[in-house]
């Protein structure tokens, strides 16, 4: 798994001498510009308010616009509240909400002052900074991000042929953005075992048992003894090579995966690289794309 450092923060408000590898797998998912942008906006805040005051310090002291509380401040405010609010509540960053609760009401108060307003800003982003040591940050590559956030473009016909099917092709494809390629391909054998039974159904097949009880060996010599039939048709029966090219084809396939790919990762026997995922991925996404124009569940 790729992990990612805060560099990309202001120096200002994480210094260099603090920094660490963080992540922020409780996150779930986090677009990394949000926490820049809430970065930059504290700390432009803060450093305005601080540049007035001095400003004003240094002058005769007779402009007091220099350091009041502004319209411009209470819009600035209320934007980071209502901006950042929402993020610390979802990334469950409670003493950074706590702080955030300070700020407001001071900012409410009117006796409002700027430099005082400014040192509570500077605490709520070192309290922010010591939450954020605490948090697990994963970076996905941006070839890995399609994956992660739209499955549904690599499957795009799978999910309604195979409703039952979509939890496991999500989370293939996620795994795999994840760098969990042998955990990819163990949601990839799920996805095709729906694909299996509905083959099997779609023939008629029925066992002594549910069919999600047998194992794939036993279900696939059923689709095999039902496609034998077929062979003895006329060869003059009009559907006789196109059933036995797709219900052949299939069998075969599902017979390749399970040879393959299925009893290693079932039992735990194998673990699998990136290329090998990505091309057990691309098969399956193939193979059940094809199915989805001839059955469904």
């Amino acid at each position: 798994m790729n992990s990612t450092s805060l560099e990309f923060i202001p120096s200002r408000f994480f210094p260099k001498d603090r920094m660490r590898l963080c992540t922020l797998w409780d996150m779930i998912s986090t677009p990394a510009y949000k926490i820049v942008n809430h970065a930059f906006g504290l700390q432009k805040m803060h450093d305005d308010m601080k540049g007035r005051f001095r400003e004003y310090l240094a002058s005769s002291r007779d402009d007091f616009s220099r350091v009041e509380y502004s319209d411009t401040d209470r819009a600035g405010i209320a934007s980071m509240d209502a901006n950042m609010r929402p993020w610390l509540e979802i990334h469950e960053l409670s003493a950074s909400l706590k702080r955030l609760d300070r700020v407001i009401g001071y900012a409410n108060d009117p006796d409002c002052h700027i430099d005082d307003l400014a040192d509570l800003l500077g605490t709520l982003m070192e309290i922010l900074e010591s939450e954020l040591e605490d948090k697990m940050i994963f970076y996905i590559p941006m070839e890995g991000a399609e994956f992660y956030d739209k499955p549904e473009n690599w499957f795009p016909n799978s999910p309604a042929a195979f409703p039952s099917a979509k939890y496991d092709i999500e989370e293939a494809c996620k795994c795999y953005a994840l760098d969990r390629y042998t955990a990819c391909v163990f949601h990839s054998m799920a996805v095709l075992q729906v694909g299996l039974y509905s083959l099997a159904h779609d023939l008629g097949i029925f066992l002594k048992y549910p069919l999600e009880l047998a194992e794939w060996q036993e279900v696939i010599s059923a689709i095999e003894a039902k496609i034998e039939p077929l062979r003895q048709l006329p060869r003059s029966h009009p559907k006789r090579d196109e059933l036995l090219t797709f219900y052949s084809g299939c069998a075969a396939q599902f017979r390749y995966f399970k040879d393959a790919w299925r009893n290693h990762v079932a039992h735990m026997r194998e673990k699998y690289t990136q290329t090998q995922a990505h091309s057990i991925l691309m098969q399956v996404r193939d193979f059940m794309e094809m199915l989805s124009t001839r059955l469904h569940e």
